[in-house]
């Protein structure tokens, strides 16, 4: 797999207290090999609850290259990595950002959506589930919603941060929640959309980039809290 190592760093202007992620990108923009605005945002969220997450334990749904949960996991959290298990590219792309940040404390499992599996069953005293960009594709919104409801049915504590890009007024999950007895938040992001500072790094070079001027659709993307409503 052709990939490029990229350095985001999530830096508090005021304490200067500063986390880098290094993650393995692909060369061109595969769906799962590379950070969209979704995951850009859920980061950022994420950097901005950094206190709370200590020795939580999280999974990250359709990870891919896994920025999210490889910072949760810097920043204390014990994380599980997952996508579908016919997107073994996918699946080694998390693989490779644990291994590029030498990551502790942490799993690579594959979940599919709509599928009740060995992997899936196993999960148990999860605190929190995050997905970046996980409702996509409308054909895969029950089954992703049926998964979600399935582990919160397991983890009544549990919550599903999950960022969304609106791309169409006729792609509402809300029929479906009610449909699997879920509820949701909705989360407002102006106030964590901060700077980060990006350098790419290929063939031993390295440029500063500005992600906010490189990701497209940002002011498009949404916050969900979704959780049990039993």
């Amino acid at each position: 797999m052709d990939t490029n190592e990229v350095e985001y760093s999530f830096v508090d202007t005021e304490s200067n207290e500063r986390v880098s992620v290094y993650i393995c990108e692909g060369s061109s923009t595969e769906y799962g090999l590379y950070v969209w605005p979704c995951a850009h945002i859920m980061s950022q969220y994420i950097w901005k609850k950094r206190h709370n997450l200590r020795e939580k334990k999280i999974l990250e749904v359709g990870a891919g290259c896994g920025l999210p949960g490889a910072l949760a996991s810097k920043l204390g959290a014990k994380v599980i990595f997952s996508d579908a298990e016919h997107l073994q590219q996918a699946l080694e792309s998390s693989r490779c950002t644990s291994e590029i940040n030498s990551l502790v404390d942490v799993e690579v499992i594959p979940i599919t959506w709509g599928q009740v599996t060995t992997q899936l069953a196993a999960l148990s005293s999860l605190d929190i589930i995050i997905g970046s960009d996980a409702f996509y594709d409308t054909k895969d919104f029950e089954d992703i919603i049926f998964t979600i409801s399935y582990i919160l049915s397991k983890n009544p504590c549990c919550e599903f941060w999950t960022t969304y890009q609106q791309r169409s007024a006729n792609r509402s999950i809300e029929a479906l929640l009610r449909k699997w007895k879920l509820s949701a938040e909705f989360v407002h992001i102006d106030d964590i959309r901060n700077k980060v500072s990006i350098s790419l790094r290929s063939d031993n070079n390295s440029v500063a980039l500005d992600k906010d001027s490189t990701l497209t659709g940002l002011d498009s993307v949404q916050l969900i809290i979704i959780r049990s409503s039993h």
